[in-house]
C-alpha cells in the first residue's frame, strides 16, 4: 500500500492526539492500528537477529480509504523499541536501522515526520509510560536499569542518519508547538508536504499523566506478590474493572484501576494496601555524565538544524537548569 507520509513519533509527543485528528479529518486516511501487526513482526525479527529479509505483513488503514484522501502511516513504535525489555535494549539501533529500510520499501513514500520533545520532560514521561506497561520502581531505578533504552532513543542524530538514507524530505517538529500554537503546528505540516489544510480540532489534546501518588501506587501494584492480590477483592472499583476488562492481563487491569480512580479511591487503596504517602524524590533522577554529554551532542545540538531556534533555546535552558539542580552521578 502506498502512503503519502510516515510519522514515527518520538514516543510521548502527543501521537495519539495527532492520530485522532488524522482519523477524523475528511481529507486524510490513517493507518495506526492497521500497522501494529507489521510493527510486531519488525520487533520479532530484531529479537531473533534475523534482519536480512523483507517483512511481507500488510499494512492496512484504520478505515476504508476514500477518493483523493492523503494516506498517513503513524506509529511511534517506529522510532524506538524494547521499553521494559532490558535484555534487548542494546538492539534499539539495529531496530531503527532495520525499520527505516523496511518502511521505505513497504510504503513507497520518501516523506517523514518526526515529533520531538524537551529531553528531561521526555524522560519523565517515558518513566511513567514504563510503569503503565508493568514496570516497578522509582525514577532513579528506571534510568539506571533502562538507561540503554533512554540513551539510544535520544540519539536523534543517529535516528536521522538512518532514516535519511531512504527519506528525502524529513520534517522535525516540537511537541511543544502543538501545545502552544496548534494552528501553526498543523500548517507547518501541510505546507511542508503540500497537503490539504487540517481544520479538525479536538478539545482535550493530551492524555492526563499519572501524578506522584498514582504512579507510586501503580508501581507498587505491578510488583505486588500474587497472594496479596486478594486485598483488592471486593473493592468495588477493582471489581468493576475486572468485570469490564476481564480479558486483560493483570498489569493492564491495575493500570485501568489506577487511571480511573478518584482521589477518594486512591486514598482507600493506600489504606487497603497499608502504603505510606510517597516522598517527592520518587520522581527524581540523576543522569550519568556520559548520558548528559550524549543528550547535548546527539539531541540538542542536532536539533539546531531542524527546529525553530526558540524551541532549541527553551530545550537548552530546561536542560541546563536540570543539570544545575541535579549534578551528574
Amino acid at each position: 500500500m502506498n502512503f503519502d507520509l510516515i510519522h514515527i513519533g518520538m514516543m510521548k509527543t502527543a501521537t495519539t492526539y495527532m492520530q485522532k485528528i488524522w482519523l477524523r479529518d475528511p481529507n486524510y486516511c490513517l493507518s495506526n492500528k492497521g500497522s501494529n501487526e507489521y510493527l510486531h513482526h519488525l520487533r520479532r525479527e530484531v529479537r531473533k537477529g534475523k534482519m536480512n529479509s523483507l517483512i511481507k505483513t500488510d499494512i492496512s488503514t484504520d478505515r476504508p480509504k476514500q477518493d483523493n484522501q492523503i494516506m498517513i502511516l503513524s506509529n511511534e513504535g517506529f522510532s524506538t523499541a524494547f521499553l521494559n525489555e532490558i535484555r534487548r535494549q542494546q538492539r534499539v539501533w539495529k531496530f531503527i536501522d532495520y525499520t527505516s529500510s523496511q518502511l521505505r520499501y513497504k510504503t513507497r513514500t520518501n516523506q517523514l515526520l518526526i515529533t520531538v520533545r524537551e529531553p528531561i520532560s521526555w524522560i519523565r514521561s517515558i518513566y511513567i509510560q514504563s510503569i503503565k506497561q508493568g514496570w516497578s520502581g522509582s525514577a532513579q531505578d528506571f534510568v539506571e536499569e533502562q538507561g540503554l533504552f533512554l540513551f539510544y532513543s535520544l540519539q536523534l542524530k543517529m535516528i536521522l542518519r538512518y532514516y535519511k538514507r531512504y527519506f528525502e524530505k524529513i520534517l522535525v517538529l516540537p511537541f511543544e508547538l502543538l501545545k502552544e500554537n496548534e494552528d501553526k503546528f498543523w500548517h507547518t505540516i501541510t505546507d511542508t508536504f503540500q497537503f490539504p489544510a487540517i481544520e479538525t480540532r479536538i478539545e482535550n489534546k493530551l492524555n492526563q499523566s499519572l501524578d506522584l501518588e498514582k504512579a507510586f501506587l501503580l508501581s507498587y501494584l505491578n510488583q505486588m506478590p500474587p497472594d496479596e492480590n486478594e486485598k483488592l477483592l471486593n473493592f468495588v472499583p477493582y471489581d468493576n474493572v475486572m468485570e469490564k476488562y476481564e480479558s486483560l492481563k493483570i498489569h493492564s487491569l491495575y493500570r485501568k484501576l489506577v487511571e480511573r480512580a478518584t482521589n477518594s479511591d486512591i486514598a482507600k487503596l493506600y489504606n487497603l494496601l497499608e502504603l505510606e504517602t510517597p516522598k517527592a524524590n520518587f520522581f527524581e533522577f540523576r543522569l550519568q555524565d556520559n548520558f548528559i554529554k550524549s543528550i547535548q551532542k546527539n539531541y540538542l545540538n542536532c536539533l539546531k538544524r531542524y527546529i525553530d531556534p526558540a524551541f532549541v533555546l527553551q530545550y537548552q535552558q530546561s536542560f541546563d537548569q536540570y543539570i544545575k539542580q541535579n549534578p551528574s552521578s
